[in-house]
């Protein structure tokens, strides 16, 4: 885990709350991070309950969990030095990102689902689907990023993650819609970037 003294982060206490932090110190059994805002709840109740971290690097985004071992004074956690987090690694890079689609499946009785992605990226995407369409279906998807002409890509079903989310690629998209995707990719990635360095 990458996680040095002076590294900006976000935590999400067990109570739910998210939370902007950065770690004081780090030694290869413990990190200690900083709360830059006031929780809600008391920390000493969260001892031997996990909270999750997320940061952004160069090498993408850092989503990691780690174990509270202790609560000090000044807002501050004490968390497991876990040995490894996990890293992005995606032929595209993957932003979370609330994007309004429009779903029509080509199955024999098309369905038509109006929902919107969790994350999005230029080869595929994870999406809100209560009518947990079948893996293998292709789909048409239709993509509203932005005011104006919506973009346009089929898609194959690749699974249903079991919580009325369904993780969909992208099997044909025309250049120009494919660039503009990824110009909003970027964007993200750039402001969850600044975020992390207290920008």
């Amino acid at each position: 885990m990458s996680l040095e003294p002076g590294k900006h982060v976000t935590v999400t206490l067990p109570g739910g709350d998210a939370l902007p932090a950065h770690v004081e110190e780090a030694d290869d059994k413990s990190v200690t991070i900083a709360l830059l805002l006031k929780p809600h709840t008391t920390l000493s109740l969260f001892r031997e309950r996990v909270a999750r971290i997320e940061y952004a690097d160069h090498r993408g985004l850092h989503k990691l969990s780690c174990t509270i071992l202790d609560a000090v004074a000044g807002d501050r956690l004490v968390l497991a030095h876990e040995p490894e987090d996990v890293v992005q690694r995606r032929d595209y890079f993957r932003v979370e990102a609330y994007a309004p689609l429009t779903i029509v499946t080509r199955e024999e009785s098309p369905r038509t689902l109006e929902t919107s992605s969790h994350d999005l990226s230029a080869g595929g995407m994870l999406i809100a689907d209560p009518i947990e369409i079948p893996a293998a279906t292709v789909i048409d998807i239709q993509i509203n990023i932005d005011p104006g002409v919506p973009l346009r890509a089929i898609g194959r079903v690749i699974r249903n993650t079991g919580d009325k989310r369904t993780a969909v690629q992208i099997v044909e998209i025309a250049p120009g819609d494919r660039q503009q995707l990824m110009r909003y990719i970027t964007e993200r990635q750039r402001a969850a970037l600044r975020v992390a360095g207290g920008v």
